[in-house]
């Protein structure tokens, strides 16, 4: 039974609501307070999922009608003179409300000849959740692109679709079609492991890290370097939380690194976030010898910079591994000659120099793609005696 107060009279009403008498109540009417309880707020759950149909249509004679679904090489996503292939990955995501969408991919390397920076575009569309010939041209939102440098073999991306996604969803279509199309003719890349991660985002998979560029700066307080952070993919923010006074920082506290061709950032949107500029403060005098130690090289220090912090798109932070540091030379230090060999070698006593556009040092780091090494040590070779065991590469740059 059901019990209800009004008027100091209780109404009893049965399973089923039906009131079946009225008793007379002896107690006096109280007036009650009413107290709002504050719920906790609280995110939707995040849920990562796995494409329900995928693969590459083809145009066979680039007149811009898909002839065929691929048989061969799944993913493939490659435009010619004559022919192209579209790669596509269609998502069923249900019916669950969408605040943020994050696409994760994989483009990888079919053929490492032909143009060595691969560039695609990624769309969002209504799908149906099967591979059909519609999905060449289906209309839809351009969400970003996917630049590939061959000598890597493939890589990782991250998109923040969510825009596109709330479009589909809101047109009352649970099916999010994905497609990369070559944004110009180009040998060709294959597209692997979409995953379409709805309120929240997955385990990132793949690489991030950062560089100073220069490597090593004077302590003169008037040299300078910058610090940039490969993201890898679509972040909120990179921060940087400086160690101590010993470099002159571009601010206090957490300095926030950008992403916006300005102030020093190289490129707009590369997800290569850069700082502005550090020095070295001469109020502090350098060791006398690296580490401290009498027996080490006089006039050189590595200073710890600061600790990198990583937003993801769904609010959590993530902080690096390892702490970035910065070669401080001192100015009494003389430069050691160097001797031009050839248009790609130079060397010193204790240095060979090599300038390479195949990032197999960086690659072989990675274990990224079949070792192509044999590249480096030719051109060493080729200029130097045969009498050398054992050389040990060590990456200034991703090109080398």
């Amino acid at each position: 039974m059901k019990l209800g107060w009004k008027s100091g009279v209780f109404k009893v009403w049965d399973c089923v609501g039906r009131r079946e008498r009225r008793v007379a109540s002896r107690r006096r009417w109280q007036p009650h307070r009413q107290t709002v309880e504050i719920l906790e707020a609280r995110a939707l759950l995040a849920t990562t999922y796995q494409a329900v149909a995928s693969g590459s249509i083809k145009d066979l004679a680039r007149d811009g009608t898909p002839d065929s679904i691929e048989t061969v090489h799944t993913g493939l996503v490659n435009r010619s003179a004559s022919a192209e292939n579209r790669a596509i990955a269609e998502f069923s995501i249900g019916g669950e409300a969408v605040n943020l969408a994050v696409l994760d991919f994989t483009v990888g390397v079919l053929n490492a000849a032909g143009n060595q920076t691969r560039q695609f575009d990624v769309y969002i569309y209504g799908g149906d959740g099967q591979l059909s010939l519609g999905d060449f041209n289906a209309s839809g939102s351009l969400v970003g692109m996917a630049t590939l440098e061959v000598p890597l073999g493939y890589d990782n991306y991250r998109l923040d679709v969510t825009s596109a996604v709330q479009q589909v969803v809101g047109s009352g279509n649970s099916k999010v079609g994905v497609r990369l199309a070559s944004h110009d003719d180009t040998f060709p890349g294959v597209l692997s492991n979409p995953t379409l991660t709805i309120n929240g985002v997955a385990t990132w998979r793949g690489l991030r890290g950062w560089e100073t560029t220069k490597s090593a700066i004077l302590a003169d307080g008037s040299d300078s370097f910058r610090l940039e952070v490969d993201a890898g993919g679509a972040v909120n923010s990179v921060e940087l939380d400086v160690f101590g006074t010993r470099l002159i920082a571009p601010g206090t506290g957490r300095i926030t690194l950008r992403d916006d061709g300005l102030g020093g950032d190289r490129v707009a949107g590369d997800y290569v976030f850069t700082s502005d500029e550090f020095r070295y403060n001469t109020a502090y005098p350098m060791s006398s010898f690296y580490g401290g130690t009498a027996t080490s090289v006089a006039g050189i220090e590595s200073i710890a910079i600061g600790t990198i912090y990583l937003t993801e798109l769904d609010g959590t932070e993530v902080q690096t591994r390892h702490v970035p540091e910065v070669g401080i030379v001192s100015p009494s230090l003389s430069v050691a000659a160097a001797t031009q060999l050839s248009s790609k070698v130079q060397v010193t006593p204790h240095l060979v120099n090599i300038n390479s556009a195949i990032s197999e040092s960086q690659s072989m780091l990675r274990q990224m793609q079949q070792l192509r090494i044999s590249e480096l040590t030719n051109q060493v070779y080729s200029v130097l005696p045969d009498e050398f065991d054992f050389l040990t590469f060590l990456s200034s740059t991703l090109g080398s």
